[in-house]
C-alpha cells in the first residue's frame, strides 16, 4: 500500500489498503484477528467494509466512490510511484491499486472491459492526470476509447485528486479516515449486540423522551404491581427521585454543544454533583476569549465557574422524574435488576463496566449503588449507558448517587476520551436481604 501526502493535506491518501467484507457475526473479533494477520494498526469501517492501513491516513479509493458522480468510475493518474488507478462500479471500490508499468494499466483496463459487457446499460466516466507521452501509447488509447464512447465521459483534469479534493466542502460520509484500531472498534457491536434489535428501539425511546414533553403519555399500560402499605415509602422515594438516564442524556448533550460551538476551548474534566454538572475548560486557542465563554454560557443557561481549579461552566441538572404517577411505579427483583443492567451493558460498550459497591436494606425494600467505571469511553457511550440505565419497555428505578462530597466526576483526554466513574442507585426488593455490602 502506498501513503501518498500531498501539501495541503494533514494527513496522506491511502491507496491500496487491504480490502475485506467483515464477518457481521462478531465483528471485534474479526477485527482483532485481521489486524494482527496484516500486521497494521489502523482500520477503516463503513458498515460491513473495513479497509487496513500501516499509516494513519484517508482512504482514496472510498473517499472517490463517495464523491464521484458517476457509479462507474475509473480514475487513472500518472505519479512517481507508478500509475494511480481507481476502478469504481455501481458505486464499489473495485479496484485501488497503484501499478508498475504499462502492461499492468492494459490488463486493468481489459478488466474493466469484462466488467463493462455484464453491464445492461451503464457506461463508464474516465478521468486521468498527469498521462506523460510514454503513456500515450496506441494500445491504451483503443482501450480507453472503448469503455468511453463518447468524449463527454472522458476528461482530463488540471490538477491531481490528491491534491485538489477539499476536505472542507466533503461531508462526513464522503471521506474516510484510518484510526487506531482500539478506536475503529469504539463503536462497534459483537454479535450479541446486534442480535439486541431492542436496544437501537430504547436508544430512539431514550432520544425522543431526553428532549420531548409527555413522551412518555402512553395511553395504555401494562398491568401493574399494586403496591401494599409496606411498599408506600418505596413508591414516594421512586416518585420523588429524578431519572439518571435523563442526566446522562442532558450530559452528552452539553458535550456536543462544546464541541460544536466552542471549538478553542477544550473540556478535560467533567464533575456531576446532586444539582449541577460542571465543566472544566481550558483554552487550545489564542482565539479563545472569556467573553466567547460567556456569551455561550448565557445562552444556554449555564454559570462560569472561575476558581482555584480554572476555568468552567456549570449546567443545572435539568431533573425529570423517573415515573409520573403512582401507578406506573414497578417493583423489581434487585438481583435480577442488577444482572440486567451489568449483562446488557457488558455487550454494549467495552469502554465501560458497572460494579456494585453496596446494598442496603429496608425492611420489604432494598437499595442498591452501582458505579459506571469509564475507561477509554467516548461521549456516545454516555448516550449508551443512559438507554440501558433507562429500560424498556419498564423504566428502570434509578436515581444518581454522589460519590462521597465531592461528587462523581471523569476526566476527558486531548482525543474526547473519558475515564473516570458516575454512581447510582436503583431500588428493588432483595432476595439476600443485606446491608452495606455486596
Amino acid at each position: 500500500m502506498y501513503a501518498i501526502k500531498p501539501a495541503n493535506k494533514e494527513f496522506p491518501w491511502i491507496v491500496s489498503p487491504y480490502r475485506e467484507v467483515a464477518d457481521t457475526n462478531s465483528i471485534r473479533v474479526w477485527l482483532d484477528a485481521r489486524v494482527k494477520a496484516h500486521n497494521v494498526k489502523y482500520a477503516c469501517v463503513v458498515g460491513n467494509e473495513v479497509s487496513f492501513s500501516l499509516y494513519e491516513g484517508m482512504d482514496f479509493g472510498r473517499t472517490l466512490a463517495a464523491t464521484c458522480k458517476h457509479p462507474n468510475y475509473i480514475y487513472i493518474e500518472s505519479r512517481d510511484e507508478g500509475i494511480v488507478f481507481i476502478h469504481i462500479n455501481e458505486g464499489k471500490v473495485l479496484q485501488d491499486s497503484i501499478l508498475d508499468d504499462l502492461d499492468a494499466l492494459t490488463d486493468a483496463l481489459d478488466f474493466a472491459l469484462t466488467i463493462l459487457g455484464t453491464l445492461n446499460s451503464s457506461v463508464y466516466r474516465v478521468e486521468y492526470f498527469g498521462i506523460s507521452e510514454a503513456l500515450d501509447k496506441e494500445a491504451i488509447n483503443n482501450l480507453i476509447l472503448e469503455i468511453v464512447p463518447n468524449n463527454k465521459s472522458l476528461r482530463e483534469l488540471p490538477s491531481s485528486l490528491f491534491d485538489s479534493i477539499e476536505l472542507s466542502d466533503l461531508s462526513d460520509n464522503q471521506v474516510f479516515y484510518f484510526v487506531e484500531f482500539k478506536n475503529a472498534v469504539r463503536d462497534l457491536a459483537d454479535t450479541k449486540t446486534q442480535k439486541m434489535t431492542i436496544i437501537g428501539i430504547v436508544i430512539f425511546v431514550l432520544i425522543y423522551w431526553a428532549f420531548s414533553a409527555d413522551i412518555f403519555d402512553i395511553s395504555e399500560k401494562k398491568e401493574r404491581l399494586e403496591l401494599v402499605d409496606d411498599y408506600k415509602e418505596y413508591t414516594q422515594k421512586i416518585l420523588s427521585g429524578n431519572s439518571f438516564s435523563a442526566r446522562l442524556a442532558q450530559d452528552f448533550k452539553i458535550h456536543k454543544l462544546l464541541n460544536r460551538e466552542l471549538p478553542n476551548w477544550k473540556l478535560y474534566k467533567v464533575t456531576h454533583t446532586e444539582n449541577t454538572i460542571e465543566y472544566r475548560v481550558i483554552h487550545q486557542s489564542h482565539i479563545a476569549s472569556i467573553r466567547g465563554l460567556t456569551l455561550f454560557a448565557d445562552n444556554y443557561g449555564m454559570a462560569i465557574l472561575n476558581d482555584s481549579n480554572g476555568l468552567g461552566l456549570v449546567a443545572s441538572v435539568d431533573k425529570q422524574p423517573i415515573y409520573k404517577h403512582e401507578s406506573e411505579v414497578r417493583l423489581f427483583i434487585l438481583e435480577e435488576l442488577t444482572a440486567n443492567i451489568i449483562d446488557i451493558e457488558s455487550s454494549i460498550t467495552p469502554f465501560a463496566t458497572v460494579g456494585v459497591k453496596r446494598t442496603d436494606a429496608y425492611g420489604h425494600w432494598s437499595s442498591r449503588e452501582l458505579s459506571v467505571l469509564l475507561s477509554g469511553a467516548s461521549n456516545h457511550d454516555l448516550l449508551r449507558i443512559a438507554a440501558i440505565i433507562d429500560g424498556y419497555p419498564e423504566r428502570y428505578p434509578a436515581v444518581f448517587a454522589s460519590c462521597q462530597s465531592q461528587g462523581c466526576s471523569y476526566d476527558v483526554s486531548p482525543q474526547g476520551i473519558l475515564k473516570g466513574s458516575i454512581n447510582f442507585t436503583i431500588y428493588g426488593y432483595s432476595f439476600g436481604d443485606k446491608s452495606n455490602g455486596q
